[in-house]
């Protein structure tokens, strides 16, 4: 269970609300490609509400629909033009992070009209939720300068993750990109550990 003073949440619904909210970002005009796809899940539920939604990775056992690496321009400059939203969610922390921001790039490269990326966010957070009705009302802080850096040394599997002391410069960086603005940012309340940035073109 993830366990504050205020929710219990099981793990398994707090990853599902991650994938729920790719599906709540994606509308039947978007035609969606997802940088990632382990399990296809989230990739899944997109296809309920999207146009087209089409899959990279790296590993072929995800069977994704096209075979490259992000980091490499040579494996997506066929894509340019093709997709209106492309989701990147809990990929870019398993690479190091020069390497996120050249994917980022390269992203960008393709030229959609959204990019929707997801990182995790290691802050302590304190959560508060109210139901009106059926509506949820709900609000989470993040305490400033919590967490800690992670590196590839002392994490099984990320090469970094959000935490206070980086996260100013990551935002300072997703608002460098000439022809993007940095929209929105945003912790999911079930899940405070994925943290949300939503890229529009200008």
């Amino acid at each position: 269970m993830l366990m504050n003073k205020y929710l219990q949440v099981s793990t398994v619904m707090a990853r599902e609300s991650g994938w729920q909210e790719q599906r709540r970002l994606v509308t039947s005009e978007d035609h969606v490609l997802e940088v990632g796809c382990r399990g296809n899940v989230a990739a899944a539920l997109m296809r309920s509400a999207a146009h087209v939604v089409d899959t990279l990775d790296i590993n072929p056992e995800s069977q994704p629909t096209y075979l490259g690496d992000v980091r490499k321009w040579t494996d997506l400059q066929a894509l340019k033009y093709r997709y209106t939203t492309i989701f990147c969610c809990q990929v870019l922390e398993h690479m190091e992070q020069e390497e996120s921001f050249l994917a980022i790039e390269n992203m960008l490269r393709l030229e959609p009209t959204r990019l929707v990326l997801s990182l995790p966010d290691n802050r302590q957070s304190i959560r508060f939720g109210v139901l009106v009705g059926a509506k949820r009302l709900s609000f989470i802080a993040s305490r400033p300068f919590s967490g800690q850096s992670v590196s590839r040394e002392t994490s099984r599997q990320h090469h970094w993750e959000i935490f206070g002391g980086n996260l100013n410069s990551l935002i300072r960086k997703l608002r460098s990109y000439d022809n993007y603005r940095l929209a929105t940012h945003y912790r999911l309340f079930n899940r405070p550990f994925q943290h949300f940035f939503i890229l529009l073109k200008k």
